[in-house]
């Protein structure tokens, strides 16, 4: 399963809102570790921009690519 974020321009919201529903469905842990090695993310640009919560937005898509390096990939 891949997972594409384009243009986020830092909704850290809606990203939380992505890996809660991740969650549920049970692809990821309450620690961002994503439980299936074949689930991967991909951020195509323009994480940051617009918004008050860009910091926020980085600092977690940060973490999950530290806790899933071979997972997570950011364009």
């Amino acid at each position: 399963r891949w997972y594409i974020w384009g243009a986020l321009h830092g909704s850290f919201h809606s990203l939380v809102r992505a890996l809660l529903n991740m969650k549920r469905y049970d692809l990821i842990d309450e620690h961002m570790v994503l439980k299936q090695a074949t689930t991967h993310l991909v951020f195509n640009g323009n994480i940051l921009n617009y918004g008050p919560y860009q910091i926020e937005t980085l600092l977690l898509i940060l973490q999950l690519y530290e806790k899933n390096p071979s997972q997570v990939f950011l364009m």
